[in-house]
């Protein structure tokens, strides 16, 4: 017997003497799975954090170090985050799910129920702040040096008031407040009953609403400066502020603004505009302002944001509503009917569905701050509208879905007619009629590029020339997912992006990524 043959008759009787047993798979081992999320690095390069996430129980957050190559894990904690200037971690603390589910067998009201804490790691010092009750989470894209949270707090009763006891009683209501935290000191600015808050990427400014019906002295829009460490406005007048926006620099404050009484049900909103230099608000837009459509206003349901060089401000507009007559019918008086016909767009669930959506319908229309023109974007003809190169182009697309939405019900891709609409003159020009893609303009604002879901390949529309180029044409690769297994078209790898001032369009194949010349020469 050779040697070989030996060692595998002794390796076969030593794995006989052991008897080899499967570990059954049941609830209880799945719940020692983790999965891996959250995860980040800081922006040196030196910190890897992510969250560890069991099947049941809580999770736990786990900092790595690569200087030292260790790992320290913190208990009850999630979503962790790093502070733009590496130096802090942010997670949140969470209750035990043992005391979550015994507040919830007791039914206890949401304000009553165990909240997270926020943590706040001191990279450099291995200092840790800790704060219990918090709700919201904030911190600025690229400043450093502060962050925001809000908290649970009932603020005590303002004995200045007439009607003391009536506040008392009222303040016993919870509410959120805003903490203003800056992380070199710990020092702290909290100011109650938040509703709204916003803060400008570089951290240089901070705003946000209150909302206090028992007193009017706290009631109102607020603007709180990091680097004077102070309120640098704040307005009292109106009933209503929504939509608050901050420009990039935190030079800008945009709001709107009603001054009807809180029991009307369709208030009538102004935009106004506050400017931290001049120290002063003027109202931008009302109901009245040339170009607005009659019986329009500004939707308060609309996103107001400036764009990326803080020139122009987008919002949205609507029809108003009309006053409703005092209803007198009792209710055994009143008829429930819901009609639908084959001829509708969209099918009857969809359209019951879709009620909310459609009540607060408002459409994009813009402020030109340099030339002080209103701009109307969108409308019932072009419902939704996409500017170009983050509001800086002269371009946006617009798209009407209307013509195609009864075939939605049975066709894909869903087909919308496109439109170049000019920022400067509000001119529209037809891009791409019965279009299968989702055109968007490049960066630069040079191009309008999409993926032609039916031909499965990448179009390049040059602004300047208008010529329309078919990129991906004649490579031999695909560009679509081609693993797809359902019955409709397939959609794309996807783009990389663009290379600087739209020199190259860079998108994907299954394994590769591709540099396309977006003239096709």
């Amino acid at each position: 017997m050779s040697k070989i043959s030996l060692f595998v008759l002794v390796l076969l009787l030593v794995i006989s003497a052991y008897p080899q047993e499967k570990i059954p798979l049941n609830h209880q081992v799945y719940d020692s799975w983790n999965t891996i999320e959250q995860r980040s690095i800081s922006n040196n390069g030196m910190w890897v954090c992510y969250e560890l996430k069991p099947q049941n129980g809580n999770s736990r957050v786990a900092l790595y170090d690569l200087n030292t190559n260790t790992v320290r894990y913190f208990p009850n904690a999630s979503m962790p985050q790093f502070s733009e200037d590496n130096a802090y971690l942010i997670y949140r603390i969470n209750p035990l799910k043992s005391m979550l589910r015994k507040a919830k067998k007791q039914k206890l009201k949401k304000s009553k129920m165990p909240h997270d804490s926020i943590a706040i790691l001191n990279l450099n010092t291995n200092t840790l702040f800790k704060a219990a009750d918090i709700d919201k989470i904030i911190l600025p894209e690229k400043g450093s040096g502060w962050i925001l949270y809000t908290s649970y707090y009932t603020p005590p009763a303002d004995s200045s008031r007439s009607d003391h006891a009536d506040t008392s009683k009222a303040n016993q209501k919870p509410a959120r407040s805003l903490i203003i935290h800056k992380l070199s000191n710990v020092k702290e600015w909290k100011f109650p009953y938040v509703d709204k808050v916003v803060i400008s990427k570089n951290a240089a400014l901070i705003a946000f609403n209150t909302i206090s019906k028992q007193n009017k002295s706290i009631h109102g829009l607020y603007a709180f400066d990091t680097k004077a460490e102070a309120l640098v406005f704040e307005d009292h007048s109106a009933f209503h502020y929504k939509q608050i926006a901050v420009d990039e620099m935190g030079a800008q404050l945009a709001f709107l603004f009603s001054n009807d009484s809180l029991t009307v049900k369709y208030p009538v909103f102004s935009l106004a505009l506050w400017n931290k230099q001049k120290k002063h608000f003027k109202i931008l837009i009302d109901k009245h302002i040339t170009g607005m459509y009659s019986h329009w206003g500004i939707s308060p349901f609309a996103s107001v944001y400036f764009s990326e060089n803080t020139r122009r401000i987008f919002f949205g507009t609507a029809r108003l509503h009309i006053a409703e007559p005092k209803d007198t019918l009792l209710e055994d008086e009143k008829a429930s009917l819901n009609i639908w016909s084959w001829t509708d767009n969209r099918l009857q669930p969809q359209q019951l569905k879709e009620l909310k959506k459609d009540r607060e319908k408002h459409y994009m229309a813009m402020y030109d701050l340099d030339r002080k023109i209103f701009r109307q974007l969108g409308d019932e003809s072009i419902q939704t509208v996409k500017p170009g190169a983050k509001g800086n182009a002269p371009y946006a697309i617009g798209y009407d879905f209307t013509p195609y939405q009864q075939m939605q019900s049975w066709k894909s891709p869903v087909y919308k007619d496109v439109y170049l609409i000019n920022l400067k003159n509000g001119s529209r020009n037809l891009l791409c009629k019965q279009c299968p893609g989702n055109p968007r303009i490049s960066p630069a604002g040079r191009y309008v590029y999409w993926f032609d879901l039916e031909q499965s390949e990448w179009i390049s529309y040059k602004l300047k020339t208008k010529q329309k180029k078919r990129l991906t044409h004649n490579l031999p690769v695909h560009f679509e997912y081609e693993a797809i297994d359902i019955p409709r078209e397939a959609w794309a790898y996807g783009a990389a992006g663009w290379t600087e001032d739209d020199n190259h369009f860079l998108v994907y194949d299954q394994y590769d990524i591709w540099q396309l010349d977006p003239d096709n020469i």
